[in-house]
């Protein structure tokens, strides 16, 4: 009988220190619920933002490709040009025009290009840590469950072994 006595002392302290932790974990969880659900907001947003860079990207490849085309094919034009008459020296001066501006809408596509890469990976990056901070908070709210659990199942064991103790 002193033994189940103890035993039960034992587990109360277990219970009244497990009760602690559960509501330390509680308070925690509580705090971190605000933060917790603008970091999902946050991350939807960084999704949509992600997708919209993606297919600018691919826009910009797209527009690349041909610019880089033209510029070949005037290239091309321009050395097959032998005879040198009037009409043939305006025709390469407007090709070296052309050709000028191609390649300077080329550089600038390029810098959009790589922008827009830089901006892609920032916010892989950051939809990365949200994640993780999101997961994390998740993990503590399934351990509080499970705790509760336990805590209502030792409370029962308690009970029960109370009530044998009293008979």
């Amino acid at each position: 009988m002193a033994e189940t006595a103890r035993a039960i002392l034992v587990q109360k302290k277990a219970i009244l220190k497990q009760q602690k932790h559960l509501e330390q974990l509680s308070d925690e969880l509580k705090q971190k619920k605000e933060k917790y659900e603008s970091d999902k907001k946050e991350l939807e947003q960084l999704k949509v933002s992600q997708n919209d860079l993606s297919q600018k990207r691919l826009q910009i490849e797209k527009e690349l490709i041909s610019l880089m085309a033209r510029s070949i094919s005037l290239s091309l034009l321009a050395d097959d040009e032998n005879t040198l008459t009037a009409d043939s020296l305006i025709t390469e001066e407007v090709f070296k025009q052309l050709t000028l501006q191609i390649q300077k809408k080329i550089k600038s596509l390029s810098s959009d290009f790589t922008y827009t890469d830089s901006r892609i990976n920032d916010l892989k990056k950051r939809t990365l840590v949200l994640q993780k901070n999101i997961a994390r908070i998740d993990a503590k709210q399934k351990r509080l469950r499970k705790e509760k659990r336990e805590k209502e199942l030792a409370l029962k064991k308690l009970n029960k072994d109370k009530k044998k103790y009293k008979r």
